[in-house]
């Protein structure tokens, strides 16, 4: 929930290295995912990844915030309140290349003082359980359950390429109707409306311009990209490809 943690986390990843990883010399090394809604393969496709390096860590930058958000890095680890900084990763069982790079990425983490608890679900659980939990407080819940159960606090998982950009752009960060009604009670959990359980009601009407087709896509996105990037809800590294002979 906290804007500052997820740009410290996010400013730790090796994000160079994850696609290494994934792509593993394969045809998806020349497909680097530099957009948030658009990816390689799409008409009209153009990266808006922010100016700077946009691979490598920026650790004085990741410090920085975390600070900014109240942790103090003890004896090697990221502390609040006594409390270690402890990260949930989740990728789909066994599934290439995501448990590859939820590897990398947890092993980079935990270099960087974050605990790192690495799950390996069910894709079925993953997407319709884990990632549909509602969120109260900016916590997930249950946070644990008699099944194991825990919140993802982050997610190494496929989007969705081609179709609508519109409907995608919706899919992937638009809020559930209820989130931006006039009326709504705060006190109940919030279920996510995309798999990030991201909703940012400034850039709701934007969203639905683009939906409803008030806005061309390209004018939506021109505003909501940069945006998009500064939230550090979603990092993109490649788009998938196959060679088939």
């Amino acid at each position: 929930q906290d804007a500052q943690v997820r740009a410290g986390i996010a400013a730790l990843i090796d994000r160079g290295k994850l696609i290494t990883e994934g792509v593993n010399g394969g045809p998806s090394s020349a497909l680097h995912a530099d957009a948030q809604v658009t990816a390689p393969s799409v008409k009209g496709y153009t990266a808006t990844i922010p100016p700077g390096p946009p691979t490598a860590p920026d650790v004085a930058k990741g410090e920085q915030s975390l600070k900014a958000a109240g942790y103090t890095k003890t004896a090697g680890t990221w502390r609040k309140n006594g409390k270690a900084l402890s990260l949930v990763i989740a990728s789909p069982l066994a599934q290439e290349p995501y448990a590859t790079i939820a590897k990398e990425l947890a092993a980079e983490l935990a270099a960087q003082g974050i605990e790192v608890n690495a799950i390996t679900p069910q894709p079925r659980d993953l997407f319709s359980g884990l990632l549909a939990m509602p969120v109260a407080g900016g916590v997930q819940q249950p946070t644990g359950d008699s099944a194991g159960n825990v919140g993802v606090d982050i997610a190494v998982v496929p989007q969705a390429v081609g179709g609508d950009i519109a409907s995608v752009l919706a899919s992937t960060f638009g809020c559930r109707p209820e989130q931006t009604a006039a009326g709504v009670d705060k006190t109940k959990p919030v279920v996510p409306g995309n798999a990030a359980g991201f909703c940012d009601p400034a850039l709701q009407p934007s969203i639905d311009a683009a939906l409803s087709g008030s806005t061309q896509i390209s004018e939506a996105l021109t505003t909501l990209e940069p945006e998009l990037w500064r939230q550090n809800v979603v990092i993109p590294l490649f788009q998938l490809a196959d060679t088939l002979a």
